[in-house]
Protein backbone atom coordinates (compact mmCIF):
# COMPACT_ATOMS: atom_id res chain seq x y z
CA UNK A 1 0.00 0.00 0.00
CA UNK A 2 2.50 2.71 1.51
CA UNK A 3 5.18 1.78 -0.27
CA UNK A 4 3.62 1.63 -3.63
CA UNK A 5 2.10 4.59 -3.44
CA UNK A 6 5.77 6.63 -2.54
CA UNK A 7 6.84 5.13 -5.17
CA UNK A 8 4.07 7.12 -7.52
CA UNK A 9 5.23 10.05 -5.82
CA UNK A 10 8.71 9.97 -6.20
CA UNK A 11 8.90 9.28 -9.84
CA UNK A 12 6.48 12.55 -10.54
CA UNK A 13 9.14 14.47 -8.01
CA UNK A 14 12.09 12.78 -9.60
CA UNK A 15 11.30 12.58 -13.41
CA UNK A 16 12.40 16.04 -14.05
CA UNK A 17 15.44 15.91 -12.00
CA UNK A 18 16.60 12.81 -13.47
CA UNK A 19 15.90 14.31 -16.60
CA UNK A 20 18.40 16.78 -16.08
CA UNK A 21 20.47 14.84 -14.33
CA UNK A 22 21.20 12.32 -16.94
CA UNK A 23 21.42 14.89 -19.81
CA UNK A 24 24.28 16.52 -17.75
CA UNK A 25 26.29 13.22 -17.08
CA UNK A 26 25.59 11.98 -20.99
CA UNK A 27 27.25 15.46 -22.25
CA UNK A 28 30.08 14.68 -19.52
CA UNK A 29 32.20 12.80 -21.99
CA UNK A 30 30.97 14.19 -25.04
CA UNK A 31 33.51 16.58 -27.07
CA UNK A 32 30.61 19.32 -27.38
CA UNK A 33 28.48 20.50 -24.14
CA UNK A 34 24.77 21.39 -25.08
CA UNK A 35 23.96 22.37 -21.70
CA UNK A 36 26.05 24.85 -19.59
CA UNK A 37 24.07 23.68 -16.12
CA UNK A 38 20.61 22.90 -14.50
CA UNK A 39 18.87 25.46 -15.38
CA UNK A 40 19.48 25.38 -19.12
CA UNK A 41 18.58 21.87 -19.50
CA UNK A 42 15.06 23.16 -18.19
CA UNK A 43 15.20 26.10 -20.19
CA UNK A 44 16.02 24.49 -23.18
CA UNK A 45 13.79 20.79 -22.46
CA UNK A 46 10.53 23.19 -21.72
CA UNK A 47 11.25 25.50 -25.13
CA UNK A 48 11.55 22.53 -26.92
CA UNK A 49 8.72 20.09 -25.29
CA UNK A 50 6.95 22.15 -23.23
CA UNK A 51 6.89 21.95 -19.48
CA UNK A 52 5.09 18.37 -19.85
CA UNK A 53 8.80 17.29 -22.01
CA UNK A 54 10.58 17.52 -17.91
CA UNK A 55 8.16 14.49 -17.24
CA UNK A 56 9.72 12.79 -20.41
CA UNK A 57 10.60 9.29 -19.04
CA UNK A 58 7.48 9.28 -16.35
CA UNK A 59 6.61 5.83 -17.01
CA UNK A 60 9.99 4.26 -17.04
CA UNK A 61 10.43 6.37 -13.44
CA UNK A 62 7.39 5.61 -12.40
CA UNK A 63 8.05 1.25 -13.29
CA UNK A 64 11.55 1.73 -11.74
CA UNK A 65 10.40 3.79 -8.10
CA UNK A 66 7.21 1.41 -7.03
CA UNK A 67 8.86 -1.89 -7.07
CA UNK A 68 12.15 0.25 -5.82
CA UNK A 69 10.42 1.33 -3.09
CA UNK A 70 8.85 -1.83 -2.50
CA UNK A 71 12.28 -3.57 -2.18
CA UNK A 72 13.67 -0.76 0.13
CA UNK A 73 11.10 -0.39 2.86
CA UNK A 74 10.40 -4.41 2.30
CA UNK A 75 14.17 -5.51 2.41
CA UNK A 76 14.78 -2.62 5.71
CA UNK A 77 12.17 -3.69 7.79
CA UNK A 78 12.77 -7.56 6.86
CA UNK A 79 16.65 -7.02 7.63
CA UNK A 80 15.91 -4.96 10.65
CA UNK A 81 13.13 -7.73 12.10
CA UNK A 82 15.41 -10.55 11.54
CA UNK A 83 18.33 -8.51 13.83
CA UNK A 84 15.78 -8.11 16.10
CA UNK A 85 14.33 -11.70 16.54
CA UNK A 86 18.22 -13.19 15.99
CA UNK A 87 19.13 -10.83 19.43
CA UNK A 88 16.01 -11.42 20.96
CA UNK A 89 15.24 -7.69 21.32
CA UNK A 90 11.77 -7.00 22.42
CA UNK A 91 11.20 -3.73 20.65
CA UNK A 92 12.60 -2.43 17.43
CA UNK A 93 13.93 0.91 19.00
CA UNK A 94 16.54 -1.28 20.64
CA UNK A 95 18.16 -2.46 17.64
CA UNK A 96 21.79 -0.58 17.70
CA UNK A 97 22.70 1.88 14.91
CA UNK A 98 25.11 -0.56 13.60
CA UNK A 99 22.27 -3.29 12.69
CA UNK A 100 20.20 -0.64 11.50
CA UNK A 101 22.82 0.38 9.07
CA UNK A 102 23.24 -2.51 7.73
CA UNK A 103 20.04 -3.06 6.97
CA UNK A 104 19.70 0.42 5.07
CA UNK A 105 22.84 -1.22 3.03
CA UNK A 106 20.46 -4.04 2.18
CA UNK A 107 17.29 -1.52 1.41
CA UNK A 108 19.96 0.30 -0.61
CA UNK A 109 21.19 -2.30 -2.75
CA UNK A 110 17.74 -4.16 -3.27
CA UNK A 111 16.27 -1.00 -4.43
CA UNK A 112 18.85 -0.64 -7.31
CA UNK A 113 18.83 -4.41 -7.57
CA UNK A 114 15.44 -4.49 -8.52
CA UNK A 115 14.39 -2.31 -10.93
CA UNK A 116 17.60 -1.33 -12.28
CA UNK A 117 16.68 -2.57 -15.77
CA UNK A 118 13.53 0.44 -15.85
CA UNK A 119 16.40 2.90 -14.60
CA UNK A 120 18.54 1.73 -17.63
CA UNK A 121 15.50 2.31 -20.07
CA UNK A 122 14.67 5.22 -18.65
CA UNK A 123 17.95 7.22 -18.86
CA UNK A 124 18.20 5.95 -22.33
CA UNK A 125 14.26 7.33 -23.37
CA UNK A 126 16.15 10.59 -21.49
CA UNK A 127 19.18 11.18 -22.85
CA UNK A 128 19.62 8.96 -26.06
CA UNK A 129 18.25 10.98 -29.34
CA UNK A 130 17.66 7.91 -31.44
CA UNK A 131 14.61 6.73 -28.92
CA UNK A 132 12.98 9.96 -29.02
CA UNK A 133 9.03 9.39 -29.19
CA UNK A 134 9.65 5.56 -27.98
CA UNK A 135 7.80 3.78 -25.15
CA UNK A 136 9.18 2.00 -22.47
CA UNK A 137 8.26 -1.39 -24.23
CA UNK A 138 10.04 0.00 -27.47
CA UNK A 139 12.97 1.04 -25.68
CA UNK A 140 13.37 -1.92 -23.26
CA UNK A 141 12.89 -4.27 -26.81
CA UNK A 142 15.62 -2.17 -28.51
CA UNK A 143 17.91 -2.41 -25.51
CA UNK A 144 17.79 -5.94 -25.14
CA UNK A 145 18.38 -6.24 -29.14
CA UNK A 146 21.24 -3.79 -29.16
CA UNK A 147 22.69 -5.35 -25.75
CA UNK A 148 21.68 -8.16 -24.63
CA UNK A 149 20.05 -8.76 -21.21
CA UNK A 150 23.14 -8.27 -19.21
CA UNK A 151 23.04 -4.97 -20.82
CA UNK A 152 19.85 -3.91 -18.15
CA UNK A 153 22.28 -4.40 -15.70
CA UNK A 154 25.20 -2.16 -16.73
CA UNK A 155 26.48 0.11 -14.13
CA UNK A 156 24.55 -1.79 -11.16
CA UNK A 157 27.54 -3.13 -9.54
CA UNK A 158 29.08 0.48 -8.96
CA UNK A 159 25.69 1.99 -8.21
CA UNK A 160 24.99 -0.81 -5.31
CA UNK A 161 28.64 -0.04 -4.49
CA UNK A 162 27.61 3.65 -4.21
CA UNK A 163 23.82 2.92 -2.72
CA UNK A 164 24.92 0.82 0.17
CA UNK A 165 27.12 3.34 2.68
CA UNK A 166 24.27 6.40 0.98
CA UNK A 167 20.95 4.10 2.25
CA UNK A 168 22.97 2.60 5.36
CA UNK A 169 23.30 6.81 6.68
CA UNK A 170 19.84 7.63 5.66
CA UNK A 171 18.00 4.88 7.83
CA UNK A 172 20.58 5.71 10.44
CA UNK A 173 19.75 9.42 10.56
CA UNK A 174 16.06 8.36 9.88
CA UNK A 175 15.81 6.41 12.64
CA UNK A 176 17.94 8.72 15.12
CA UNK A 177 15.01 11.61 13.95
CA UNK A 178 12.13 9.03 14.76
CA UNK A 179 13.61 8.52 18.19
CA UNK A 180 14.21 12.30 19.30
CA UNK A 181 10.53 12.99 17.47
CA UNK A 182 9.18 10.73 19.55
CA UNK A 183 10.28 12.59 22.91
CA UNK A 184 8.66 15.48 21.89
Amino acid sequence: GLWKGSGVFSAFVLTPVELVKCRLQIQQGAGTREYSGPIDVVAKTVRKSGIQGLWKGNLSCLIREVPGNVAWFGAYELARRRVQQAFNYERADQVPLYWTALAGSCAGIAYWAVPFPADTVKSRIQTDPTFEGFSFIRALRRVLAEDGFMGLYKGLGVTCIRAAPSHALIFVFYEIANELLQKV
